[in-house]
């Protein structure tokens, strides 16, 4: 389990160093005058008498019947939100391998023994408890039942190649 608590901080990692290689934010939407075109802008407050945003960078564009809904997917994965998400994530991993090296030192001194063997169970249900919450994030990062199973390894690097190197 700690191979897999391993693997998801280095997914984890990878994802922070595309987020901050990425342009800053926060990104906002911002239809084209059609419903299939949409542009992702770096908002810069700056706002039309109408409360649209303008000025700012231009991150990317969509087009399409889903381009709106897609712009507006893409604005709210801003290298920001991106970064607090991780470092979410990133806790809840430590947490789990907190409470494994907790259980590994536990030694139940000053306890009788049936409130240590109490606390043993308890630790072994927190163990429990985030280990699950790892396996959820694996997945989450694309690391897959098939990947822990064969010791293969997901890199997100891979998953999302620039096309043009």
């Amino acid at each position: 389990m700690d191979d897999l608590a391993l693997r998801v901080l280095a997914a984890i990692g990878e994802t922070e160093q595309f987020a901050e290689a990425a342009t800053g934010g926060p990104w906002v939407h911002r239809n084209l005058g059609r419903h299939d075109q949409s542009a992702i802008l770096v908002d810069t407050g700056e706002r039309s008498g109408v409360g649209m945003p303008i000025g700012g960078a231009l991150i990317g564009q969509t087009f399409g019947p889903r381009g709106a809904a897609d712009a507006r997917h893409i604005a709210r994965q801003d290298p920001e939100a991106t970064l607090r998400r991780c470092a979410v994530d990133r806790r809840m991993v430590e947490r789990y391998r907190m409470e494994v090296a907790a259980q590994d030192r536990f030694t139940g001194d000053g306890l009788t023994p049936d409130e240590a063997q109490g606390a043993r169970k308890a630790g072994h249900l927190m163990v429990w408890a985030w280990a699950a919450v790892v396996r959820d994030l694996a997945e989450g990062y694309g690391i897959t039942e098939e990947d822990r199973e064969h010791g293969g390894e997901a890199h997100l690097s891979d998953q999302w190649a620039d096309s043009d190197g």
